[in-house]
């Protein structure tokens, strides 16, 4: 009887370890859907704006948040506020109505093309 609960043992701990890297992978798994499933949402807006200049519509807005913004390049919100519009970085302004950083659609068009920052320029 004692070979057998060593045997159970042995095994049990076996399928700890085992149990232990299948949940790694299944976080990793899910590390990598969110980041699909946050590309194609980006991919989707891309070709929503496509789509409209090819109709020859313009953009159906004339300002984004930085939060907007952040999402369409895949960066933090406080990346976009806090590095990008308060070290002058990018063209945005203050929205009058409540204080927060808003950027035109021109300028959210040339960063989704490729263009780059400017350099710092304190607010």
């Amino acid at each position: 009887m004692g070979s057998d609960s060593r045997a159970l043992t042995t095994n049990t701990e076996a399928n700890d370890g085992v149990g232990n890297a299948d949940e790694r992978k299944l976080e990793q798994m899910f590390e990598i859907l969110s980041t699909v499933d946050r590309r194609l949402g980006n991919l989707e807006g891309l070709l929503a704006e496509v789509s409209r200049a090819a109709a020859g519509g313009r953009s159906e807005k004339e300002w984004y948040t930085t939060t907007e913004l952040a999402e369409m390049l895949g960066k933090s919100d406080f990346t976009v506020r806090e590095k990008w519009c308060n070290q002058g970085r990018i063209e945005c302004e203050k929205a009058p109505d409540s204080g927060k950083w808003r950027v035109p659609a021109h300028e959210v068009q040339r960063l989704r093309n490729g263009g780059g920052l400017k350099p710092r320029q304190p607010r």
